[in-house]
């Protein structure tokens, strides 16, 4: 691989965002680096997406657009995979946008790494209505320096989740070499793979940030609640087990996922319990208590984490939450 030139791949999966992909799209053609493609998924969408994707197709060369029946992102993600030509790729959600520098960024990163399995940014910008903020200060890329897998994972599983796939840049040639996959579908899906990814890389090192992540849009997955939502958390969960055995990974790094796992059983489970209708309340309720076994977990690691928790959630008042937490975690684990 030249240091003269790398090829990046942008897989893009689109479905349904008329109003923000020409945002997203825009944000991709005018790259200061230019060795690279787009490529565009259109996963079924019914409202104009996929002639804004062939328009900006027959504009710019470097646009590949590709059709497919819906099957979610995850799916669109996998087909966009096999169709890529770069050495690395990155993945943008079409809601979303990166900065004109991005490319280049990860250029200039990878070429003084050694040309690492992946790259992560620091962190993402959020933004609503217009408002950018920092989604997170916990890391910093200047002192992560270039590590191996299991440094980085646990590193960045002991602090603000960074499991989304996206705000990060995976050498391909690493990627197809384990096969990994996203799986369709399920709800979680991020929390199902890319720790996996950063676990079996030889090297990761972090690049400033330069993703924006839209929150709250009318619409999204992410903002709806259902049983089926809490149940693939629970076969994410049993989908880590066996990557724990496989691996044979030793209790440091289970903790770290068992925090992880606690926090969504916790907040999102059994907080957003009463969204769902009585009969499915305790079919999810008979499950929660088949994982007491990380709410005991989680109660233990509370008290040494309870900042990084409370950082994660952006609450204040930690000592009333610390105590509503274990309030929660004690009615199943008792």
């Amino acid at each position: 691989m030249s240091q003269q030139h790398i090829n990046y791949s942008i897989v893009v999966p689109v479905y349904n965002v008329k109003d923000y992909l020409d945002e997203c799209i825009n944000s991709l053609v005018n790259q200061t680096y230019k060795a690279y493609e787009i490529i565009l998924v259109d996963d079924g969408s019914t409202d104009g997406s996929a002639a804004i994707c062939d328009m900006y197709a027959e504009k710019y060369p470097i646009v590949k657009t590709f059709h497919k029946s819906n099957g979610g992102s995850s799916d669109a993600r996998n087909y966009g995979i096999d169709k890529v030509s770069g050495e690395y790729m990155i993945f943008v959600d079409s809601d979303d946008y990166i900065d004109k520098d991005t490319l280049q960024i990860y250029f200039r990163t990878c070429c003084q790494n050694g040309y690492p399995d992946l790259l992560i940014d620091q962190s993402d910008y959020a933004f609503t209505d217009g408002k950018i903020r920092r989604d997170n200060d916990y890391y910093d890329y200047k002192t992560f320096g270039k590590k191996n897998g299991r440094s980085a994972f646990m590193e960045l599983s002991s602090g603000p989740a960074l499991w989304s796939p996206c705000g990060k840049c995976y050498k391909v040639s690493y990627w197809r070499g384990k096969a990994f996959q996203f799986t369709r579908d399920i709800y979680a899906e991020d929390l199902d793979l890319i720790y996996k990814v950063i676990y079996l890389a030889d090297s990761v090192v972090m690049t400033p940030s330069t993703y924006y992540y839209r929150e709250k849009r009318e619409g999204s997955n992410s903002n709806t609640i259902s049983k089926k939502k809490f149940m693939d958390i629970f076969n994410v969960m049993d989908r880590w087990e066996d990557f724990f055995e496989k691996y044979q990974m030793d209790d440091k790094v289970r903790n770290n996922m068992y925090f992880f796992f606690g926090e969504l059983i916790v907040f999102f489970v059994m907080g957003n319990l009463f969204l769902i209708n009585k009969d499915e309340r305790k079919e999810v309720c008979r499950k929660i208590n088949d994982y007491r076994y990380v709410l005991k977990k989680y109660n233990r690691l509370l008290g040494k984490a309870t900042n990084i928790s409370m950082k994660l959630i952006g609450v204040q008042n930690t000592s009333f939450l610390l105590f509503y937490m274990k309030r929660l975690c004690l009615k199943f684990i008792n």
